[in-house]
């Protein structure tokens, strides 16, 4: 999409007089809290993945020395997403309880009969006949977490580090140069409500970026002010008249830092715009 807007002399009276800033809001997708989160979330993931790896490479370093014990065994199997088993099971040998914990691809819905087993080569390594069998579907699990961590990762520091400072460049800009307006940038509402996230293209230090709003369809405050005039759709942006960048306005203009009463205020003077318009 274009970043072509349209300027309409009658919002010039829609804004509030005295100074005012907006902020970065969540809906612009590259909050830099949002970038920290899921980094951690994505490092938690990874160990999480290097434990349940570990737990796999020990099975396949001690699987030819296995035998059979005499063993008590608590736990459950349970089936997620039809095709994913993952197995919280606790062995008691020798007055000594070893936890298993495992997860792998079965198309099965049988349940199992599993035996506990330990390595002649060293005692404390215990396991289950099932997790020995289920080694290369192990191996696939692992694989495919570490790839979600990595996946992570990658979306946490795109936001952090990329994201986060274009739209801290766009924010500092309609904030700081004093020529704040609001405006009508030419949309599909139909189209944009059908999306989870919308583009648009800024011009940025000469570069075309793409700039991100998520469209939370469940949440109204935050979808974009829409307005159709003469049959054309518009989204109500708040725009640097310097620079050309402007920023989406959501509808419950969290977009603008100010008072509940004032933020009233202003909702009511846009009510009062689009009514015009119809």
């Amino acid at each position: 999409m274009n970043s072509q807007t349209i300027q309409d002399p009658l919002l010039n009276t829609v804004l509030p007089s005295d100074s005012l800033k907006i902020k970065k809001v969540l809906s612009d997708g590259s909050s830099a809290w949002a970038g920290v989160f899921v980094i951690l979330l994505a490092i938690a993931f990874g160990v999480y993945c290097y434990f349940m790896g570990q737990s796999v490479y020990d099975d396949y370093k001690w699987k030819g020395s296995y035998t059979e014990i005499n063993a008590n065994i608590d736990g459950s199997c349970k089936s997620r997403m039809v095709i994913f088993t993952d197995c919280n099971v606790s062995i008691t040998y020798g007055g000594i309880k070893y936890k298993k914990d495992f997860a792998f691809v079965d198309f099965s819905t049988k349940d199992y009969e599993v035996v506990a087993l330990q390595s002649r080569l060293n005692p404390s390594k215990i396991s289950l006949d099932l997790a020995i069998d289920k080694i290369p579907s192990r191996i696939f699990i692992v694989a495919l977490f570490v790839a979600i961590s990595l996946g992570m990762l990658w979306f946490g520091c795109v936001a952090l580090f990329r994201n986060a400072p274009r739209m801290n460049k766009i924010i500092n800009a309609i904030n700081n140069n004093g020529g704040m307006q609001l405006a009508l940038y030419q949309c599909d509402i139909a189209e944009w409500e059908k999306k989870k996230c919308v583009r648009y293209q800024l011009d940025i230090d000469g570069k075309q970026e793409e700039i991100r709003y998520a469209v939370a369809k469940k949440k109204k405050a935050i979808l974009p002010i829409f307005i159709t005039i003469s049959d054309v759709d518009y989204a109500l942006v708040v725009k640097d008249l310097n620079s050309g960048y402007f920023a989406v306005v959501d509808n419950g203009l969290n977009r603008f830092v100010m008072n509940k009463k004032d933020r009233k205020e202003l909702r009511s003077r846009i009510d009062h715009y689009i009514a015009q318009q119809s």
